[in-house]
C-alpha cells in the first residue's frame, strides 16, 4: 500500500512502529535497498520475529499509541528527522473502547513526535457503513471482520471520513488520502491510505 510513498521518499530510513512479523520492512528493502530499516513493536516475540526475518533490522520496544516515547528510543541510532514513517493496519487496535486512545489525539501524537520528518503513511481498514457493505457484499470489509475486530475486541475501525478528520486535525500542512478498494459512486473505499507530512 506504502509502495509510491517508498519510492520516491528522499528519507535515509524507515521506521514501522508495530512491525509484527517484519513482511512490510522485507517490501521496503525490496523496493529501496539502500534505506536503513527501524522495527518496534509492544511485545519481544515479534521483534524477535522480524530480527530473523529482516536483514539489518534495527528494532526497539514500542507502543505504536505512543510515538514520542519511540521518537526518543530511535534517536539513539538514528537522527529521526531523516524517517519515513509507515503504518500498516494497526491504529485501529489503540483507537476503540479497550485503550480508549482518541483518534485526533493519537495522529496529534504522531505530528508531536514525527512532524520535522519525512512524513507518516498509515493504512487502515475502514467501517463501512451497513447499507453500502449490503451492496457490495464481498467486495466490502467482511461482516465477521468488523464484528470481531470493532466491537467485541475492543478496537476502534473507523470510516474512512473519521480516518481523514483524524489527519487533518493532526497539524501536518500535507494530508494526502488515497482510497483503496472503492465501493462505487458512492466513495466508500475498504481501506485507505493517508500520508502526512510537513515537506
Amino acid at each position: 500500500l506504502h509502495d509510491p510513498i517508498v519510492r520516491e521518499t528522499k528519507a535515509n530510513g524507515i521506521f514501522d512502529p508495530g512491525t509484527g512479523d517484519g513482511a512490510q520492512l522485507n517490501r521496503v528493502l525490496r523496493l529501496r535497498p539502500d534505506l536503513r530499516v527501524f522495527a518496534g513493536d509492544l511485545e519481544p516475540e515479534p521483534l524477535e520475529i522480524t530480527r530473523a526475518n529482516v536483514n539489518g533490522v534495527t528494532t526497539l520496544t514500542g507502543d505504536v499509541s505512543q510515538p514520542l516515547a519511540s521518537r526518543v528510543t530511535l534517536s539513539e541510532y538514528v537522527d529521526p528527522s531523516e524517517l519515513l514513517v509507515l503504518i500498516n493496519f494497526i491504529l485501529h487496535e489503540v483507537t476503540g473502547w479497550r485503550n480508549q486512545v482518541d483518534p485526533t489525539e493519537l495522529m496529534g501524537r504522531y505530528f508531536a513526535a514525527f512532524g520535522d520528518s519525512h512524513g507518516v503513511s498509515f493504512a487502515e481498514v475502514n467501517r463501512i457503513p451497513w447499507n453500502i457493505a449490503a451492496q457490495h457484499g464481498q467486495k466490502s470489509t467482511n461482516i465477521a471482520y468488523l464484528v470481531v475486530h470493532n466491537w467485541l475486541s475492543g478496537q476502534g475501525m473507523l470510516t474512512e471520513a473519521e480516518w481523514i478528520a483524524a489527519a487533518r486535525a493532526s497539524g501536518f500542512s500535507d494530508v494526502n488520502v488515497h482510497g483503496i478498494r472503492p465501493m462505487g459512486p458512492d466513495g466508500h473505499h475498504a481501506h485507505t491510505r493517508i500520508y502526512m507530512s510537513n515537506r
